[in-house]
This record gives structure tokens, C-alpha cells and sequence, in this order.
């Protein structure tokens, strides 16, 4: 099981993958939360280059990751550090069970 789930948006330029709520990073990139009557969006704005490359998130675009120690006291990681989970029903509970290999997993009773 990962250390940290949480939910994350990517630099489409050099794929470092940034945790909502930790700007600004130490990297010189940040993420700013825009509020408007219809969602949530979010503008990072990543110093992998120059000028900044600068992305547009719908929070209903956001996906869940787990977050090793390490990335989650940056705030940010690569994705051997930060790495998609998989969502899979339980069908004996119809709940959700989040495995980082991508596998089904029955709980313990």
C-alpha cells in the first residue's frame, strides 16, 4: 500500500507531478487555485523551463496517486516516486479498493 493518496496534477512538459495544497515548491513552481461559479480549477505554472510552462486543471480531472514519504515532504516527485492508482470495485462490498499494482484486492475479514 502506498505511504500517501493524494491527488496530484502533471507538467506536461517535463512530467513532474505536484501535491495540491504544497505551494509554493521548493523548485520555484506553484499551483494556484482558481474558484469560479461553475468547479475549481488550478494553473501550475512549472520552472522546468523559460519561460514557465503553465497548465489548466478541472478539479473532475484531478486522479488519485500514491505519494512516497519523500515526494510528499517536497510536495512534488517524479512518477517512480508519485504513481497512478488504479480503482477496481470490490464485488462482495461493491467499495472501492485502491491497489498501486493495478490488482484487485479482496479485504481481510
Amino acid at each position: 500500500m502506498p505511504d500517501r493518496l493524494r491527488h496530484c496534477v502533471e507538467c506536461p512538459d517535463c512530467c513532474t507531478r505536484y501535491l495540491l495544497g504544497f505551494s509554493p515548491y521548493r523548485n520555484g513552481s506553484y499551483l494556484v487555485s482558481l474558484v469560479t461559479d461553475s468547479a475549481e480549477e488550478y494553473k501550475l505554472i512549472c520552472s522546468c523551463c523559460r519561460p514557465p510552462v503553465c497548465s489548466r486543471w478541472n478539479w473532475s480531472e484531478l486522479k488519485t496517486y500514491g505519494v512516497s514519504n519523500a515526494a510528499y515532504e517536497r510536495g512534488y516527485g517524479r512518477s517512480d516516486e508519485i504513481w497512478l492508482l488504479r480503482q477496481y470495485p470490490d464485488r462482495d462490498t461493491d467499495s472501492v479498493n485502491l491497489n498501486s499494482f493495478g490488482e484487485a484486492r479482496r479485504k481481510a475479514r
